[in-house]
């Protein structure tokens, strides 16, 4: 062996053992590592709720907010009765006033019964019931324009019982009111000149199709 080759072979043996000591004297030690610490939150208070102020309760026979009308009361009728008694006129006679105070108010007289009789004998009866709080309400200044009669004979019953009772509260004329349905004179008329301005424009306009 030339000494060259020996030298070379001496200083990979010596490589080859350097690093052998070194793969074999590092040891990986893995660090145990321990509960993550938890975030510790504090509670919120509970936010107070917002107090409102109580509305109170509309009484009957003025203009609810929103537009929805009147609200009257029933009055009722004896057993096979369309005679108005004389609580029912007192009640009517409130009535009147108030839809006089309220001329643009509709009113809808719906004529109801009990259970007894026959179902056509009951529609007329209620028919006639509704015509004769109609007529006391036109006698007391209310336009009978602005008046509607209906019934329902005994189709809606207010108490569903089978006595004395129930009857007397299911033998009633009962109203429906709608507000701000009837047009004032101005408005009409100035529906009507509108309508006039449009018939004459297309009249105008076929005309001249005719001569075209």
């Amino acid at each position: 062996m030339t000494d060259r080759a020996f030298r070379f072979s001496a200083l990979c043996l010596i490589i080859a053992l350097l690093v052998l000591a070194c793969g074999g004297g590092v040891k990986t030690t893995k660090t145990e590592q321990g509960p993550k610490p938890q975030m510790v939150t504090q509670n919120k208070p509970k936010e107070e709720p917002e107090t409102k102020p109580l509305q109170q309760e509309q009484p009957k026979e003025i203009l609810s907010p929103g537009g929805r009308g009147l609200v009257l009361e029933n009055i009722y009728f004896d057993f096979d009765s369309y005679q108005l008694r004389r609580d029912a006129m007192e009640i009517l006679d409130q009535h009147s006033r108030t839809l006089i105070a309220n001329p643009e108010q509709l009113i809808l007289v719906e004529g109801h019964c009990d259970e007894r009789g026959s179902v056509h004998y009951n529609r007329i009866l209620g028919e006639r019931r509704a015509k004769a709080v109609k007529e006391y309400l036109v006698a007391s200044g209310i336009a009978a324009k602005r008046i509607y009669t209906r019934s329902y004979g005994e189709e809606r019953p207010l108490d569903t019982g089978h006595n004395e009772e129930a009857w007397a509260m299911n033998r009633r004329a009962s109203f429906t009111v709608s507000s701000n349905t009837m047009a004032s004179p101005q408005s009409r008329n100035g529906f009507i000149r509108f309508g006039q301005k449009i018939c004459s424009k297309l009249a105008c306009i076929g005309l001249g199709l005719q001569l075209l």
